[in-house]
Formats: C-alpha cells, sequence, structure tokens
C-alpha cells in the first residue's frame, strides 16, 4: 500500500511531512511534558513547571508553524506535478 503511495504520489515527502507536523511533533515534545504536569503536579512556583510550560508553547508554535509550511510545500507540489509523474 505504501508503496502503491509513493509511486502514486510523486511529492510523498511533502505528505510525509505533514504527517510528522500533525502527529509526531506533539506526541514526541508536546505531551509528555502534559503528562509529567498532570501526573506530578508540580506548584506554579516551581521551576519545572514554568519550564514545561515554556517548552508546551514552543513546541506547540513550531509545530503550527511546521503543519502550515508542509501544507504550502503540498499545494506547490500539487500544482507542479500530477499522479503517477515520475513512472
Amino acid at each position: 500500500m505504501a508503496t502503491l503511495l509513493a509511486a502514486m504520489l510523486p511529492f510523498f515527502s511533502s505528505f510525509n511531512a505533514i504527517l510528522g507536523a500533525i502527529g509526531y511533533t506533539p506526541l514526541v515534545f508536546v505531551i509528555p511534558m502534559i503528562f509529567y504536569i498532570i501526573i506530578l503536579k508540580p506548584t506554579r512556583h516551581m521551576i519545572t513547571f514554568w519550564i514545561n510550560v515554556t517548552l508546551i508553547i514552543t513546541f506547540s508554535i513550531i509545530s503550527i508553524l511546521g503543519c502550515l509550511s508542509s501544507i504550502h510545500q503540498f499545494i506547490i507540489d500539487m500544482q507542479k506535478y500530477h499522479l503517477f509523474a515520475n513512472i
């Protein structure tokens, strides 16, 4: 299935970039910090709480910007190529 999709879409790397920006960046960088705050419940006076909040905000913004950039590149590639272009 993946091979057919990769052959069908010459802009498969842009598609993977969208999936990475939507799924993997929050999963790896944001959710663990949210779980840390939920499970250990640090007070707002602790430096760890503010470091985690700062990292959550930073990586959420990076994820959103990465998603927008990937969608932009995907649209550019869709206009440039067509299905099965490199077969």
